[in-house]
């Protein structure tokens, strides 16, 4: 009896850290498909664009030395470095996945503090199905507001084995630590894998049987003269086929102003 309760015990920790390393490649999945096209270019009236980040290589020891310096703790194992070109200057950002923020400047080699933001309080709490695992970080780019100002888009939501869906927090950036919400559950991007064909179906041209759909948000900007920019969202909804053929390709717009949703 003692045996079998062991056993059982192995295979359910077994089955927890499969779903566990799947959420993972999937949110890693859904980062590089949503850094693609985000850098895609916008056909604005001007050059005004959203701002991907590049990742960076940094040791742990120097990410060990820069958490040492803030206010709250950061976690090393899993926080990364980014840099973005704002003016033709370099920023750096480190992000980790307590959802927190510290800018940074490099001179002779070493980075500096320039400010940091926790966005915790911003944390969404909901129920979700047995199949389904929550997911929430901080999307590596900024946004502008302004010529002078720009946000960080904080995503939650869910995923499991065969789809997801994200919804995003736009949050300015203020000096000394401080932030504001721009925009709330705005939706972010949503795919869904259907199941084509009988696995047994598969031959050397069709040899995979998922066809997968999206819907990705892609944001332009307009300076129509107020405080803030007009932010006009746009939709992507994409049908990958079998093959890598694309079936479907609509666009449905939205246009915004920064804080007005938010008040």
């Amino acid at each position: 009896m003692m045996m079998l309760v062991e056993n059982l015990k192995s295979t359910t920790i077994v089955k927890i850290k499969q779903i566990t390393r799947i959420c993972m490649m999937i949110k890693n999945l859904i980062l590089s498909t949503l850094i693609f096209f985000i850098a895609l270019p916008v056909f604005a009236a001007d050059s005004i664009k959203s701002l991907p980040f590049k990742e960076k290589n940094i040791s742990k020891a120097e990410i060990r030395s820069i958490c040492q310096k803030v206010k709250f703790s950061c976690d090393e194992s899993d926080a990364k470095l980014w840099v973005v070109k704002i003016a033709e200057a370099e920023k750096y950002y480190l992000i980790d996945e307590n959802l927190q923020i510290i800018q940074l400047s490099k001179n002779l080699g070493k980075y500096q503090i320039i400010d940091y933001w926790d966005l915790t309080t911003y944390q969404q709490v909901y129920a979700l199905k047995e199949d389904k695992s929550g997911i929430e970080f901080i999307y590596p780019a900024l946004y502008p507001l302004n010529r002078h100002s720009y946000a960080i888009a904080l995503i939650h939501g869910w995923v499991s084995n065969d789809a997801g869906e994200q919804n995003a927090q736009f949050i300015q950036l203020l000096p000394k630590g401080k932030t504001k919400l721009v925009f709330e559950h705005l939706p972010f991007y949503e795919y869904q894998n259907r199941l084509s064909c009988y696995k047994d179906m598969k031959d050397k041209k069709n040899n995979y049987c998922d066809d997968q759909k999206e819907t990705v948000l892609k944001i332009s900007y307009r300076d129509v003269g107020l405080a803030y920019y007009e932010w006009r969202l746009s939709y992507l909804n994409i049908n990958w086929l079998k093959n890598n053929k694309i079936d479907e390709y609509k666009q449905r717009s939205l246009a915004l102003i920064p804080f007005i949703q938010a008040q």
